[in-house]
C-alpha cells in the first residue's frame, strides 16, 4: 500500500468525457448538482445523481457496472462524504470506481478524504476546465 497522499501535492483534477462515460454526482445542493450535470454532460458524459448519501447508495448498488467515476460532496445532510467513502469501501461496493471529492472545506478534510481512498478533489464553486482537466488526469490513472 503506497503512503497517503498530502493534499499540497494533489493537484485539482477529474475524468475525461471519453473514459467517465457515465458520474454518479452526490451532491444535496441543487444548483451545484446542476452545475456538475450540464459540465458533463457537454463533455458527452451521463449523469446520475443522488441529493443524499442513502439515495447515492441505491443508485450505486443498481448502477455499479456502469459508473466510471463519483463525484462526492462532503457535506450531506444524512451522512457526511467521508463516511459514505468508508462504508461503500467497507461494503466493497466501489470496487474501484474512483471518488473525487467536491468540496469548499479546507486542507484537513481533503486531506482526510483522500486518506480514506478518494483519487482527488475539485473546489467548490466548478469551473468546467479544473472539472475537465481532473477527469482526464484520472482517466489517465485508472
Amino acid at each position: 500500500m503506497s503512503a497517503p497522499r498530502k493534499v499540497s501535492h494533489i493537484k485539482s483534477e477529474v475524468l475525461s468525457p471519453i473514459s467517465a462515460k457515465t458520474v454518479l454526482i452526490v451532491e444535496d445542493d441543487l444548483c451545484c448538482s446542476m452545475s456538475l450535470q450540464m459540465i458533463l454532460e457537454s463533455s458527452g458524459c451521463k449523469v446520475l445523481s443522488g441529493n443524499t448519501c442513502i439515495e447515492a447508495f441505491s443508485l450505486l448498488r443498481k448502477n455499479q457496472k456502469a459508473i466510471d467515476l463519483i463525484l462526492l460532496d462532503i457535506t450531506m445532510p444524512d451522512k457526511n462524504g467521508i463516511d459514505f467513502l468508508v462504508e461503500a469501501r467497507s461494503k466493497n461496493i466501489l470496487r474501484g470506481i474512483p471518488v473525487v471529492i467536491q468540496s469548499a472545506e479546507g486542507r484537513e478534510t481533503i486531506q482526510r478524504a483522500l486518506d480514506k481512498g478518494a483519487c482527488g478533489y475539485v473546489h467548490k464553486p466548478y469551473i468546467k476546465e479544473e472539472i475537465s482537466r481532473v477527469i482526464t488526469n484520472l482517466s489517465a490513472k485508472h
